[in-house]
């Protein structure tokens, strides 16, 4: 197995992922200088520290900055090569469903540090960014930020990801999506989560137990015959998975495929909930691009998602990679 997959797999979720991910994909670099990019604003910047501490007990990593003040606006150019990644799936006879999912710091806006890393050209690019995830119409596109900033408890304080309460705002959208029917029939309930963050591991801080919400309607997923299961607690991590839901009266019908990142992972107890028979792949750990191909074939439904942080150089937005898989599907 590859050092990088024995390092993301040995990582309960995030840091040690994030700071391989982003020294080899970190923003517009200045004078060959892996610790400076260029920002928005032409200037050279410091690459902030990976963990940056908020208030009211959040801490933020600094790649929600760094990005934001180097990209801006090219997060449109990338949902506009989203969307012809959906239309080439759409045209394989697969319905699709996309998103990018919000930066905490996007969301949790009234606790982010101050002074802000990067600050002005940070802000600017934040805001710019935010403006697009809101706006950006395409009926293949699920903008999620909005409910994500009404819903309390959305993001862990010490970790990067979303809670249960934030994975049930993406989960009840794509619902309504689906069908409306669907949307109606989802229930969720009240608990507590217990969690060691990806962040809490860098400062050594303990775990956080937050308010969270889980689906109550039902509805029981256990894993497909060969998979394991996706593990709650998170305490243990799988790249590729696959379930059966039931009872089917309650689900939707047909195989479904999750394409995405640690985010879509994290997702996964509220996402298995609505789909009868499906199948989640973490990408990049696929072995070739016809692994990927073949799931897609073997799917009536594809959801992909990518967190908006590396929105704009996933290989989801590459059309060498679009074009490779476009040929590769029936």
């Amino acid at each position: 197995m590859p050092e990088l997959r024995r390092k993301l797999l040995a990582a309960s979720i995030a840091v040690v992922a994030l700071s391989v991910i982003v020294t080899t994909t970190a923003p517009a670099r200045a004078l060959d200088d892996e610790q400076t990019f260029v920002g928005l604003d032409g200037l050279v910047h410091q690459v902030s520290p990976t963990v940056i501490q908020g208030r009211g007990g959040y801490y933020f990593i600094g790649t929600d900055f760094d990005t934001a003040c180097a990209f801006g606006g090219h997060l449109e150019t990338a949902l506009e090569r989203l969307s012809r990644l959906a239309r080439i799936l759409t045209r394989a006879g697969k319905k699709v469903y996309f998103t990018v999912t919000p930066n905490k710091a996007s969301v949790t806006r009234e606790v982010l540090p101050v002074p802000l890393p990067q600050q002005g050209c940070a802000r600017k690019g934040m805001r710019i960014q935010s403006g697009i995830l809101d706006s950006y119409r395409d009926p293949h596109y699920l903008p999620i930020r909005r409910q994500l900033i009404a819903t309390p408890h959305a993001y862990w304080h010490t970790d990067t990801h979303w809670s249960t309460a934030g994975t049930d705002v993406f989960a009840k959208a794509l619902a309504q999506a689906l069908d409306p029917r669907l949307a109606d029939r989802l229930r969720y309930k009240r608990t507590t989560r217990t969690h060691l963050g990806d962040l809490a591991k860098v400062v050594g801080a303990g775990p956080e137990t937050i308010i969270g919400r889980i689906p109550s309607n039902g509805v029981r997923t256990r894993p497909a015959r060969g998979s394991t299961a996706f593990d709650p607690t998170l305490t243990t991590l799988s790249t590729d998975f696959s379930w059966v839901s039931g009872p089917s009266r309650k689900t939707y019908p047909g195989r479904t495929l999750l394409l995405g990142d640690s985010f879509t992972y994290v997702a996964s107890e509220a996402l298995t909930n609505l789909f009868r028979k499906g199948r989640f792949m973490w990408l990049g750990f696929q072995d070739s691009m016809q692994e990927l191909a073949d799931a897609v074939n073997a799917s009536d439904t594809v959801v992909f998602t990518v967190v908006q942080r590396f929105a704009t150089i996933t290989s989801l937005v590459d059309p060498k990679f679009q074009n490779k898989l476009k040929s590769l599907l029936r």
